[in-house]
């Protein structure tokens, strides 16, 4: 029989921000074209370990297409370019994800709104930080949007704000707007299309710009609204017109949403959804979202973490998920490089394509909580590393990645964990032989599989097989009733994974 190695994350276990026991799942793997692969690799091409200033409270990160540069927010300071220089402004110290927004007019502004504090400010092309004070809300949640012109911001009660048009400096006195279908609390503000979509506690509003000479320029729409509360403005992430956020239903239960079209799914199964909502009630939890893009995929990061120390704390991450909503299939994310055991993105900036002459081509960087700017490798060749150089020669396999003295390369460890398998029958059954069908490594690599019968993850040592021979079998399996497969693989070379291929026969 042959069994699918794109499988689906099943949790069986988990205790408070850890899962202790799952049956299947894949660990830094992706599925493309029905094979299973290892994830896109990261280079670290700015070591926060290394910058002396730093206090693992990185918030936020953001290309300004105005001044052409990158800017990044760790705890209350403000950095251009890199962290390892001075702080060009500071804002109010802290740990939660501020929402980074540029801003159109005269005067460009980069918008910096920091809910954890109740604050916003701006910084203008020299580069000056600056508190808004005109009018600014005295509450703020997470999130913020920037519509025709107009910055727009949501306080706890569920009231948007608006700047001037093309003005974010100045919050007129009556330029507001409540979301009012529930009289529940506001949580998050996006943007969706062009309308803004205001995430309440209970319920989710869309407004869209009626061009009102007074008040608001903002009119809810009265065609589409949805009794589903957000749960956290620390689970949102935007990923352009698609959004992803834990959210609540009306009977309580907590899970992941994609509002696309202004359509809502949930894409998280019933384990997974246990999960969120035991985190979310363990005393000094925290679930942010994040995600990133690579290989053709756009991955969410479900990231789960704690505070320690005095306030505001010091981030510790406990886990990672991934969501590939391109297969749909969950999985977990890790990496060993720089001392990291799992894969805490705070920020992802967006790629540009550089195919017009005036624009150039830029890869999306990422953020890690301790400062960490990385880069994806989207060069099929799975070894993350710290301030690392690929270099490519002739041949499309002859590659070498070389790090520099500061840090090596970290070959990336796969896990492909099956799920228990029955034969379709109840009884025994002894296994004569399994194959793995995959192409052929250029070069000698090592896969381990290893076995657990009757159980989901009491694996033995395993057995090995050589990746770039044509056979790739294990023999003399004995005899089981229920058994799980788990194959390992932390080679140098990409690998392409369909199907384990198992011959069984009945057996008393």
């Amino acid at each position: 029989m042959k069994v699918d190695l794109a499988v689906d994350l099943e949790i069986q276990g988990f205790s408070g921000s850890g899962v202790s026991d799952y049956n299947s799942g894949l660990t830094n793997c992706i599925v493309t074209k029905n094979n299973v692969t290892q994830r896109p690799s990261i280079n670290i091409t700015e070591d926060g370990e290394s910058i002396g200033a730093l206090n693992d409270r990185a918030r936020g990160l953001y290309y300004w297409e105005n001044n052409s540069k990158k800017y990044i927010v760790h705890d209350n300071d403000v950095y251009e370019t890199t962290q390892d220089s001075v702080a060009v402004g500071t804002i109010t110290a802290g740990t939660e994800r501020v929402t980074l927004l540029e801003t159109l007019g005269a005067t460009p502004y980069m918008v910096v709104l920091d809910a954890e504090n109740d604050e916003g400010w701006l910084m203008n092309g020299a580069t000056t930080v600056v508190a808004i004070a005109s009018n600014f809300p005295s509450t703020l949640v997470h999130g913020g949007a920037v519509l025709d012109g107009f910055l727009l911001v949501m306080d706890e009660d569920g009231i948007i704000y608006n700047s001037t048009v093309l003005d974010p400096t100045t919050f007129p006195a009556t330029g507001f707007k409540k979301a009012e279908r529930e009289n529940d609390k506001g949580v998050y503000l996006g943007k969706h299309h062009d309308n803004v979509v205001a995430f309440l506690s209970r319920s989710i509003e869309f407004l869209y710009n009626a061009q009102n000479s007074t008040g608001s320029p903002l009119n809810r729409r009265q065609d589409i609204s949805y009794n589903i509360g957000c749960v956290s403005g620390l689970s949102v992430w935007e990923n352009g017109d698609v959004i992803y956020f834990l959210g609540s239903n009306t009977t309580g239960q907590v899970q992941i949403y994609k509002l696309e079209n202004f359509q809502i799914t949930p894409i998280s199964s019933d384990a997974i959804n246990s999960y969120v909502t035991q985190g979310l009630t363990q005393t000094g939890l925290k679930i942010s979202l994040n995600g990133l893009s690579a290989m053709g995929h756009d991955i969410l990061i479900l990231n789960v973490y704690t505070l320690t120390g005095a306030s505001p704390g010091t981030i510790v991450p406990s886990i990672s998920g991934a969501y590939d909503t391109l297969s749909n299939k969950w999985g977990f994310w890790k990496t060993c490089v720089n001392s990291h055991t799992t894969f805490p993105l705070v920020g992802w900036t967006k790629r540009t394509g550089g195919q017009n002459e005036t624009e150039a081509a830029r890869t999306g960087e990422g953020l890690f909580y301790n400062g960490d700017v990385i880069e994806i490798n989207d060069d099929l060749m799975p070894v993350d590393t710290l301030l690392g150089t690929a270099v490519y020669e002739d041949d499309v396999y002859d590659v070498d990645v070389y790090a520099t003295t500061e840090g090596a390369g970290s070959n990336i460890e796969a896990v492909i964990r099956i799920g228990l398998v029955t034969g379709e029958t109840p009884g025994y059954k002894f296994q004569a032989r399994e194959t793995v069908e995959m192409e052929n490594t250029p070069s000698t690599q090592t896969l381990t599989i290893k076995h657990s019968d009757e159980s989901t993850n009491n694996f033995d040592s395993g057995n090995t097989i050589d990746t770039s021979c044509d056979r790739k079998e294990v023999h003399r399996g004995g005899r089981f009733m229920r058994r799980n497969y788990q194959l390992e693989y932390s080679g140098d070379e990409q690998f392409f994974m369909k199907y384990l291929d198992l011959d069984l026969r009945e057996g008393l």
